[in-house]
């Protein structure tokens, strides 16, 4: 087993290090965590009951990570990671490391243990698109880098003179332009004045119908551009988390999916988590975060969809 008081340490200060954080001494009370991968059958011990474990599933001082032939790992909210090989089993301890990295460490760890927990149980209903509307693909309720900005959405057969409609209340914003036959993806035009960081713009696509002449018209999406300062943070703590180079490939994509999912970035964040999934397709944590994040985005039919395919394939 691998608890990692040097390793684990010495990682999370050089975390610490690159993304220039500042934290006061912590007091003496115990750091809780949480489990960042697990492969096989492990369990979480909480006064000798025992829980299966999995991605994102919280633990707390006293607790017992015991594998059943499989392994964990985790972080705790101090800046601290820890591994459980096969057939080990490692007590959360009742301390608290004092230092700059816990700071973040906690962060990621709400954002994880929220994102996880909005995945369990989606509600009913859909919100995507209506009958006959169409569906927005990107920005889909989500924050953007500047340089990320497009505008994304589902081929629909039989739609032409499809316009996009962007606009802000305050400040006053409204930018309609067409996108080119055929397409299903259009940019802002170079002349069209430029959108400002941290305001929450809407966007539509609507188009006629060949033939009928009828609207088709999609629901409306929200996006906003990430504040180049916090994009500049968002980068270091990315740099930070692919320097740890004792993280295995599953907790790394988690962390950076929790990092890209606390500034917002939520496209990102799918990005990562999709392509883990598909190495990792029986990974019932990672499927909850995925469908956790879907809805935050106000796609609750993607939730659905992910979890029903765990189910199909448990």
């Amino acid at each position: 087993m691998q608890f990692g008081i040097t390793p684990a340490r010495s990682a999370a200060a050089r975390f610490a290090v690159a993304l220039s954080l500042t934290l006061a001494a912590a007091p003496a009370t115990a750091a809780d965590g949480v489990l960042l991968a697990v492969s096989g059958e492990v369990e979480v011990e909480t006064y000798g009951v025992g829980r299966p474990a999995k991605v994102g599933l919280r633990v707390k001082a006293g607790d017992t990570v015991a594998s059943r032939g499989g392994e964990a790992s985790g972080i705790l909210e101090d800046g601290r990671m820890f591994r459980v090989n096969r057939e080990e089993t490692w007590a959360v301890p009742g301390d608290r490391a004092t230092g700059p990295a816990g700071t973040l460490a906690s962060r990621l760890m709400s954002t994880l243990r929220e994102t996880v927990s909005r995945g369990r149980s989606p509600a009913a209903g859909d919100g995507e698109r209506g009958e006959r509307g169409i569906r927005l693909l990107y920005p889909h309720n989500a924050r953007v880098l500047s340089e990320d900005i497009r505008f994304e959405w589902e081929p629909v057969e039989g739609v032409d003179r499809v316009e996009i409609t962007v606009k802000s209340v305050l400040p006053a914003y409204k930018q309609v332009f067409a996108a080119t036959a055929g397409e299903s993806g259009a940019f802002l035009p170079r002349e069209a004045p430029p959108l400002a960081p941290g305001v929450r713009y809407y966007w539509k696509v609507a188009g006629v119908e060949t033939g009928t002449g009828d609207l088709r018209a999609s629901e409306l999406a929200w996006f906003s551009v990430l504040d180049p300062e916090e994009g500049r943070e968002m980068r270091s703590s990315m740099e930070a988390v692919d320097a740890m180079d004792f993280l295995g490939e599953p907790e790394r994509n988690v962390l950076q999916a929790s990092l890209l999912i606390s500034h917002g970035l939520h496209h990102r964040a799918e990005t990562i988590l999709k392509k883990c999934l598909e190495r990792h397709p029986g990974d019932r944590g990672v499927k909850e975060l995925l469908a956790g994040l879907y809805l935050k985005m106000k796609r609750t039919g993607a939730a659905e969809r992910v979890l029903a395919e765990g189910r199909t394939k448990s």
